[in-house]
């Protein structure tokens, strides 16, 4: 982590453990009308907690435009020093094969108040069928 009031503030190679809870739509099957609510914990390289993300929540949907399945993201990462609310769309299939999923990160409290900037999740694996875990990034600037 680094930075202070007049730079970009950042977050490298946090491991995040992701707990989801899906609902899923009236047909019973996972894919587009499926709701995805969870929270995780951020940890740093050392291991330690030095976060959590509230009041995540996801609607999956078939895009469109491009007829791919996507999830729209939004949720609150919560650290000692203020917040950082996020929102992005995941697409499933890139998310599934390791790539790079980038959100737009928006500071609400704290030394992050007023700062935009990006939130990447990369997936590393599953520790089982409610537990994702991501390598994420955070970059934030005034």
């Amino acid at each position: 982590m680094s930075g202070d009031a007049n730079t970009e503030i950042s977050f490298n190679g946090l491991k995040e453990i992701s707990h989801i809870e899906m609902h899923l739509p009236e047909s019973g099957k996972e894919g587009p009308g499926t709701t995805v609510t969870f929270y995780c914990e951020l940890l740093d390289a050392d291991g330690r907690q030095i976060g959590k993300t509230v009041e995540g929540f996801g609607q999956v949907y078939l895009d469109p435009a491009d007829k791919r399945v996507k999830e729209l993201v939004t949720a609150t990462d919560e650290l000692a020093d203020g917040s950082i609310f996020w929102t992005g769309v995941i697409d499933i299939e890139s998310i599934i094969k390791g790539e790079p999923q980038i959100a737009r990160a928006f500071g609400t409290s704290g030394r992050y108040r007023g700062k935009v900037g990006t939130r990447s999740l990369t997936i590393v694996g599953r520790e089982d069928a409610t537990t994702t875990v991501f390598t994420t990034e955070i970059s934030l600037t005034d």
